[in-house]
């Protein structure tokens, strides 16, 4: 009952227009920054958690604390950001939660062949794993579509193609640091090995971040249906098809509910009479 008084008075807030460009720059480096730090912190902290665990013995308890570390970035940058709103209107998860199951159980239906044969393991790892899987897209979701994605829409006219690129290169720029000293000491026979590896990260990475930037534009900034989709298609690559395929084949599962759900939209859309939301890709 508490989170539901505190959303609904956000349910129908306008996205803020634009302040003034001297905000709007500073508003911008605030975000680069954080979530640049935020990045990092995720490629260092992961192997944190994963010791503390063994520690406490804690896996949800030792996960929080790490996730704490990590996105503290992300809470104190929408601190720092001056655009008038208030700092839970900034986080944006006043969307409309019913449209989102509406969407989500529809795409679950159709997808049902898929889940029924694995449901006993998708229900023990909802007994075992489940909180914490679910908390950390959460997180991730709150991070890069809000803070990241979210913001920069409002700040400059930057599509979701430059916004998806941007972040692409920020998280590789991270992933190759961290990996610098394998790549270094590793064979010269191994380099075009790596190169491959890193082009096909970017492409999966690049592609992801258009459809769900996609998905979130065109269904009006709805945090929950995207967070949502993401859980969705997280259990179906793997948990339905497992660690059986190689990396690069398994993404191209995604390809099964993305397609549907961006059809599942525009037909929505014209059926409806309305209009796409996404009139610049640039």
């Amino acid at each position: 009952m508490i989170i539901i008084k505190i959303l609904i008075p956000f349910q129908n807030h306008k996205e803020m227009t634009i302040t003034d460009s001297k905000n709007n720059y500073q508003n911008v480096i605030i975000i680069l920054i954080c979530f640049g730090l935020h990045i990092g912190l995720s490629n260092y902290l992961y192997t944190f958690a994963k010791n503390l665990e063994l520690v406490l013995s804690m896996r949800f308890i030792s996960n929080c604390f790490a996730n704490l570390l990590i996105t503290s970035p992300i809470w104190v940058g929408n601190a720092l950001l001056n655009d008038g709103k208030s700092y839970w209107q900034r986080l944006g998860l006043g969307s409309n939660i019913k449209e989102a199951l509406v969407v989500i159980g529809f795409l679950t239906l159709l997808l049902s062949p898929f889940f029924i044969y694995n449901f006993s393991d998708f229900l023990h790892f909802l007994n075992t794993k489940g909180t914490v899987w679910i908390l950390n897209i959460f997180l991730a979701e709150i991070c890069l579509r809000v803070f990241f994605f979210r913001n920069l829409c409002n700040y400059t006219s930057w599509g979701i193609l430059r916004n998806a690129l941007i972040y692409t290169v920020i998280y590789l720029a991270f992933l190759i640091y961290s990996s610098l000293d394998n790549i270094i000491e590793a064979p010269s026979d191994f380099l075009p090995y790596y190169a491959l590896n890193y082009l096909i990260n970017f492409c999966v990475i690049f592609i992801s971040s258009c459809f769900y930037f996609w998905l979130y534009v065109e269904w009006k900034h709805n945090f929950w249906l995207v967070f949502g989709v993401r859980l969705l298609i997280s259990y179906y690559i793997a948990f339905v098809f497992g660690d059986g395929l190689l990396h690069y084949i398994t993404w191209l599962f995604v390809a099964v509910p993305a397609v549907l759900i961006i059809i599942g939209t525009i037909l929505y859309k014209r059926k409806k009479g309305l209009p796409l939301e996404v009139k610049r890709f640039w």
